[in-house]
């Protein structure tokens, strides 16, 4: 019995050394393939962050756009408004004394050139 339990002794020291050598290669190639993904995963962030960053600046982009549009749309509407409320303030001093009827029409068109220079600023604004 005492030969078996030195055979199987001197086995299972084999079997830990074997083990053991395995281990140590394992431990030394380690930090290589640790930096190998550590690499791979910044450049992977770094793509990321490429890519995050293109998409804000087509975002940004999209909607200045869109924003220049509707200050547009919005300027015409103003003007609009304005000469429309021009038109009703003239019929309006249609009915008032004659005397009394240019300085009334001059307050109208006064009015309206404040409104279009209003929507113009805005619309400049908008444009920058």
């Amino acid at each position: 019995m005492n030969i078996a339990l030195k055979t199987l002794t001197c086995a299972f020291a084999i079997v830990l050394v074997a083990c053991g050598v395995s281990t140590s290669s394992d431990i030394a190639s380690a930090p290589d393939a640790n930096n190998i993904e550590l690499a791979r995963a910044q450049e992977e962030d770094a793509r990321a962050a490429d890519a995050h960053a293109a998409a804000s600046r087509e975002i940004n982009g999209a909607t200045l756009k869109l924003n220049l549009k509707q200050a547009r749309v919005d300027y015409g509407e103003a003007i609009a408004k304005a000469n429309h409320d021009l038109s009703d303030a003239l019929k309006k001093c249609k009915l008032i004394p004659a005397r009394a009827l240019p300085a009334c029409e001059a307050d109208a068109r006064s009015i309206r050139d404040q409104s279009t220079e209003r929507a113009k600023v805005r619309l400049s604004l908008a444009d920058q």
